[in-house]
């Protein structure tokens, strides 16, 4: 029973987690361009892009790993996957309608897939 117990507490902090990261980087993303600090690095939002991604996918899979006592199917890690690109798709759709200093640009939806592929890749060294 306290191993259930761990793993409930365990799971409802990566759910707050998931879901307040969700909200942080919708939030960033969506903010006007000319409240982002600019750093002058070339390709530096591509690599912001991969990171987010990268954590948002370990923090969903990780939280979806908890919900079934630590056993997670592959079906299951690829629906993950698939949301968290549909999700970085969604927010490059939201920044072209309803944003004027953002725009559509399809290297970072290319980004935001790496980065959930590193995610991934990241989630099956550290499980085993």
């Amino acid at each position: 029973m306290p191993q259930r117990i761990k793993n409930l507490s365990a799971r409802n902090l990566f759910l707050a987690l998931g879901i307040f990261y969700t909200i942080l980087v919708t939030v960033a993303f969506l903010l006007p361009a000319t409240n982002v600090p600019g750093i002058s690095l070339p390709y530096f939002d591509k690599v912001v892009h991969i990171v987010v991604h990268w954590i948002l996918l370990l923090i969903w899979l990780r939280h979806t790993m908890l919900t079934d006592q630590n056993h997670i199917s592959n079906k299951i890690i690829v629906v993950v996957l698939v949301m968290c690109f549909l999700y970085g798709c969604s927010i490059e759709v939201l920044q072209h309608w309803f944003t004027n200093s953002r725009k559509f640009d399809v290297f970072d939806i290319v980004a935001n897939g790496i980065g959930s592929v590193l995610g991934l890749i990241t989630f099956r060294l550290f499980r085993k």
